[in-house]
Order: structure tokens, then C-alpha cells, then sequence
């Protein structure tokens, strides 16, 4: 009996360390799994790298859950939120990331959300409910922002497009205080604006603006040729008159 017992437990132990020959747990204190030489606190490798937390239920009714990925230490640590709902969102997943700050450097230690990715790929930065591919609550400062926009208003210039008249455009401005195709004040309050459409708006305004001052220019310039031609004529009837009086006989008085 005590034969099988050592023999079952060389078994035992020969099974474990063929499994375990890949895992490290040298003095340095590092930890490998799947190698044999960590260089982090946790270092793990596998052909199909993959690292499974197990979550745990926010919601037992109906089986949503959430995994959590912290960094820190008390109440001032980052963390990565990992939820799965169920239930009318079935297999619905997202991030969540938060941050804290210690309390006596001006913070209020909470792990507060910073940024969240929704299933369906739309990320949000200081808002839950990000409604486009991103939504930002708050300022953005970018060397340079590129937006597609298309139609772009080169057709202004081209023959089928119609200049409406200034005395219209005068009278819709009086009653709407704002230029055609421009959203109102209230719009942009409420929906905000899109950059490549406004943007290729204003530039159709300025291109329809540079085509009301040209056909002005050609009006002034018609307007001073033909004041120039009237103002020779004078000049030429004035002569005619001056001579008719000079070579005119003074009849006496009787």
C-alpha cells in the first residue's frame, strides 16, 4: 500500500513540475508564466497571448458582470473596467477607464471615470454617452485636425448655379437675422456644428460674395465709362456754346 501511495505520488509531482517547467518564480521576486525569464514583476508569454480575469457580478438577476484591471494602491489608483451585460443588453460589452488623484494634493481621492468605449466602438471623454465615434466633453488642442467634406462648393463658379438676388437676400436676413443655409444660433446651441459642412457653408457665402463684388466692379466700371463719355460731351457742348457767344454781333440799343 505505502508502495502505490509513493509511486501514485512520484506521479503526482513528476505531472506538476512537466507543467509547471515553464513558469518562474526566481529570487528577484519577478513572476513568469509560460517563461523562464521574467523581466517584470509579471511577465507572462503564450503563443495565443491571452490573460483571463474572471469578473464578478454587478448585477445578479440577470448576470451582467464587470472585471477590473487597478493600478495603485488605497483609494488613489487607475483602473481599467471591463463590463459585460445581459439580460435586454445580452452580451453587450465595454471599457471603462478611471483615474484618481490623492486627496491632499487637491483631489478628491474618488476613482473617477475619464473614458469609456461603448460596444458598439464609439469612445467617450468626460461623458457616459457618447453618441458619435468620439465625443468630447470639454477643450481639444490639436496641431492639426483634417475633415472630409463633400459637396465641396466649387460649383458656385459654374454656370447652372443662380446668385439670388441681393434685395431677397436683404429681406431674409431682416427677418431671420442670419444668412441662408447658416444654422441659427438655436441650432448650434443644441446640436453643435459639423466642421467640413459648415465649413464648405461659409465658403460657398464667400464665393458667392466674391461673385456679387465682381458683377458690382463691372457695374462701377460701366457706370464710369459712361460718366466719362457724358462728361466729354459737356465739355464738347460747352465749348459750342462759349464759341456761339463770342462770334455772336451785340445788336445795339436803340
Amino acid at each position: 500500500m505505502k508502495k502505490q501511495f509513493l509511486i501514485l505520488a512520484c506521479g503526482f509531482f513528476i505531472i506538476k513540475m512537466s507543467v509547471a517547467q515553464t513558469n518562474s518564480f526566481p529570487p528577484t521576486g519577478n513572476v513568469g508564466v509560460g517563461t523562464l525569464s521574467p523581466g517584470a514583476a509579471l511577465t507572462i508569454y503564450n503563443s495565443t497571448p491571452v490573460l483571463q480575469i474572471f469578473d464578478h457580478e454587478i448585477n445578479p438577476q440577470d448576470g451582467s458582470s464587470m472585471g477590473k484591471l487597478a493600478f495603485g494602491r488605497g483609494a488613489e489608483f487607475a483602473s481599467i473596467d471591463i463590463t459585460r451585460y445581459q439580460g435586454s443588453f445580452d452580451d453587450v460589452t465595454g471599457m471603462i477607464f478611471r483615474t484618481s488623484w490623492a486627496t491632499g494634493a487637491g483631489g478628491d481621492g474618488a476613482n473617477l471615470e475619464r473614458m469609456r468605449i461603448q460596444f458598439n466602438g464609439n469612445v467617450g471623454i468626460g461623458t457616459s454617452n457618447p453618441t458619435e465615434r468620439l465625443s468630447v466633453n470639454g477643450k481639444i488642442r490639436a496641431k492639426e485636425i483634417r475633415v472630409e467634406a463633400s459637396p465641396w462648393p466649387d460649383y458656385v463658379f459654374g454656370p447652372e448655379h443662380i446668385l439670388p438676388c441681393l434685395q431677397d437676400l436683404e429681406k431674409f436676413i431682416q427677418t431671420n437675422r442670419r444668412l441662408p443655409e447658416i444654422p441659427s444660433a438655436a441650432d448650434v446651441l443644441r446640436d453643435g456644428v459639423a466642421l467640413g459642412e459648415i465649413s464648405a457653408l461659409l465658403l460657398k457665402k464667400i464665393e458667392e460674395m466674391t461673385l456679387y463684388m465682381i458683377a458690382k466692379d463691372k457695374q462701377l466700371t460701366a457706370a464710369a465709362t459712361e460718366n466719362g463719355q457724358l462728361k466729354r460731351r459737356l465739355e464738347q457742348l460747352e465749348a459750342r456754346v462759349e464759341a456761339l457767344s463770342v462770334n455772336t454781333p451785340v445788336c445795339p440799343k436803340d
